[in-house]
C-alpha cells in the first residue's frame, strides 16, 4: 500500500526468492492488486476533468456558454442534469455576492460584552 511506483511494488520479490509457491501466493495477489491501483491512478491523472467539473469551475460566462454547447451534444438522458449545473453556475457568475459570502463585519469580532 505504501509503494508509489511499480518499481517499489516489484522490489519485494528480491526478498522472496527462496519462498515456495504457497508462501508467494499472498505476495503475488497483493502486488498485482497494488499495480492495478497504480495504473488506475495514473490513468485518472492523465484524463481531463469531467464536463461537470468544467461547468462547476467555469471562470466566466463565455466559457460557460461554450460548455453549454458541449452539453447539447451529450446523451439526452444526462443533458437535464448537466443543464442544472449550467444554470447553477450561471447564477453564481451573474450574482457573485450571493455565491461568495462577504467577510463578517468588524463589530461582530469585538469582545464588547
Amino acid at each position: 500500500k505504501d509503494s508509489k511506483t511499480p518499481d517499489e511494488v516489484n522490489a519485494v520479490y528480491r526478498y522472496t526468492r527462496t519462498w515456495d509457491d504457497e508462501q508467494m501466493k499472498p505476495i503475488l495477489l497483493a502486488t498485482h492488486k497494488r499495480l492495478e491501483e497504480l495504473e488506475k491512478e495514473k490513468a485518472s491523472a492523465n484524463e481531463p476533468p469531467s464536463l461537470m467539473v468544467l461547468i462547476q469551475t467555469a471562470p466566466d460566462l463565455t466559457t460557460l456558454d461554450a460548455l453549454e454547447i458541449d452539453v447539447a451534444a451529450r446523451d439526452p438522458q444526462i443533458q437535464p442534469k448537466l443543464m442544472g449545473y449550467i444554470r447553477k453556475r450561471r447564477y453564481e457568475l451573474e450574482n457573485p455576492a450571493v455565491s461568495q459570502p462577504e467577510a463578517e463585519p468588524d463589530f461582530l469580532l469585538g469582545d464588547g460584552f
